[in-house]
């Protein structure tokens, strides 16, 4: 399904636009969809092959009780000033850098979340029972 998006070369923009995707937002502008209770998110890096999609399947199969599956980073990283620092290597990022710190300071300090937390890797999301997590994923986007 194409997704009729301006091209932009704004970094904020562009990212937001995967975003919309990778959190299923475009669900609302696509009802066609809303039947399906699990979707699998890749990015333009994942190199899915014929075994990653049996593994893929393989997981769903094994974790059919849960919601979501997603990895954590190769690197490990346990608290959020690791994402930050990684983060700021990418240009998207770098730009509203100021406020994502001041969003986190914010979290931490009203107790909202836990600063020492295992980073995951976005770049392949299962999801398994959509339904059960539609308003995560709209905190999540809304967020960003």
């Amino acid at each position: 399904m194409y997704v009729d998006k301006p091209l932009s070369d704004d970094y904020i923009v562009s990212s937001l636009q995967s975003k919309y995707i990778k959190f299923l937002v475009f669900l609302e502008d696509f009802p066609q969809f809303n039947d399906y209770k699990t979707i699998i998110y890749f990015d333009h890096k994942e190199n899915v092959s014929t075994n990653t999609l049996n593994e893929i399947k393989s997981l769903i199969n094994n974790n059919l009780n849960k919601s979501l599956i997603i990895r954590q980073t190769p690197r490990i990283k346990n608290n959020i000033q690791n994402e930050i620092s990684d983060a700021m290597q990418q240009q998207r990022y770098v730009k509203n850098m100021n406020k994502t710190k001041e969003f986190v300071k914010y979290m931490i300090s009203s107790g909202n979340i836990n600063e020492n937390v295992r980073i995951c890797n976005t770049g392949l999301l299962i999801y398994i029972d959509r339904y059960k997590i539609q308003e995560l994923l709209s905190n999540v986007y809304n967020k960003c």
